[in-house]
């Protein structure tokens, strides 16, 4: 008796794109066909890059911000999010700039880490914001479920 075999399930291919910034990879992808974006721009923290310095005033931040962001909103298919990391310093500002472009606000998720930048009298940084926004109001991907993404409760334990 032969052995069933089961059809294989079709293998969708992803592009991977890694660049200095929207502007430049926006050159890379078409409009409407971007799932997700994932963007870690400069803190405007007066950081000397190799090619940039990283100190502009509030303004002018924001201003390259809304270009960027505005590439990221075309390269989105509809259903598509984005997450954006950024410093305490402008994350209201930039989270206000981003939802005026039409993204709608999901979470703020809180990525705290153990080192930071060193300080002279002041407690040093640990944590970063990443504002995570969807496209569509209603209509977007979630695999939340999928194990890599959860972490258990701590008062899982005690509470069950």
């Amino acid at each position: 008796m032969a052995k069933k075999v089961s059809k294989p399930k079709p293998v969708l291919r992803r592009d991977l794109y890694r660049g200095n910034c929207a502007l430049e990879l926006y050159q890379c992808v078409k409009n409407g066909t971007a799932d997700l974006i994932v963007a870690d721009p400069p803190y405007n923290i007066g950081q000397q890059y190799e090619d940039y310095y990283d100190q502009k005033t509030v303004q002018e931040y924001l201003d390259w911000t809304q270009l960027w962001v505005q590439a990221c909103k075309e390269a989105l298919r509809s259903t598509g999010s984005m997450f954006v990391f950024i410093n305490d310093a402008l994350v209201s500002e930039v989270d206000v700039l981003i939802k005026s472009l039409g993204f709608h606000p999901r979470s703020k998720i809180v990525w705290y880490y153990t080192f930071g930048q060193n300080t002279q009298g002041n407690f040093t940084p640990s944590h970063t914001n990443i504002l995570y926004y969807s496209k569509h109001k209603t209509k977007r991907t979630w695999n939340g479920d999928d194990p890599q993404c959860r972490i258990p409760s701590a008062r899982q334990p005690v509470y069950k």
